[in-house]
């Protein structure tokens, strides 16, 4: 994907084709620079990463979720309308990435321990999204939550994920979609994690369901 990235940005550049990704990101400007073909390469994989890794893990950690959660699947199905909030929930409780490494700009005292200038940190954000501080009962999946301030999306301010917008809306249609065709979900085998201590995903989910019809159909 690098390398055809990386064709795609020479190609497009010599060829001059004006209209397009490419080209907005060649014209474009950070601090009064230009960006560099290794930086607008990069900028791509951030796409393809946050646009589809993460958002496709989310759908399948958060249909195991709903299955193990029958209650909560069945009512998904009686009610659409409660699926916004569900997919809310599901990512506090899912978190696909699950930590990001920091430093500290600055000296500062957080939760009493002490924290000096350049000293690294690891953010956890399943911990984040589970802090009973925050959360009622944070240990217990409810799609009736009020919005939560969970993680999932980042810390906030600067690091805030710039595509949250993008994958609330897919998350939203594909639960919407699966749970109108697909009726009767249910588990039909063991779950395979990916083997990673950095993301919460899954390589396999086997269900059984009853198809339903097409719209329209």
């Amino acid at each position: 994907m690098g390398a055809y990235l990386a064709q795609q940005v020479i190609a497009q550049s010599e060829a001059a084709v004006e209209d397009s990704l490419v080209m907005r990101l060649r014209r474009a400007e950070v601090d009064g620079e230009e960006l560099t073909d290794l930086e607008i390469v990069m900028f791509f994989g951030l796409l393809t990463f946050a646009g589809n890794d993460t958002t496709r893990n989310t759908a399948a950690t958060g249909l195991r979720t709903l299955l193990e959660h029958p209650e909560a699947l069945r009512e998904l199905y009686e009610e659409p309308a409660l699926i916004p909030g569900a997919i809310e929930e599901i990512l506090r409780w899912t978190s696909v990435v699950q930590w990001f490494a920091r430093t500290a700009t600055r000296d500062v005292e957080l939760g009493g321990r002490q924290i000096r200038a350049g000293d690294k940190l690891v953010m956890w954000y399943g911990s984040g999204s589970r802090d009973e501080a925050v959360f009622d009962d944070a240990a217990t999946f409810d799609i009736h939550r009020p919005k939560p301030d969970h993680m999932a999306f980042g810390d906030g301010g600067r690091h805030f994920c710039l595509g949250a917008s993008l994958a609330r809306l897919e998350l939203r249609v594909i639960f919407e979609e699966v749970l109108d065709r697909m009726k009767d979900l249910r588990s039909d085998g063991a779950a395979e994690l990916v083997p990673s201590h950095w993301a919460y995903g899954l390589s396999k989910l086997p269900v059984a369901f009853t198809p339903g019809p097409r719209r329209g159909a």
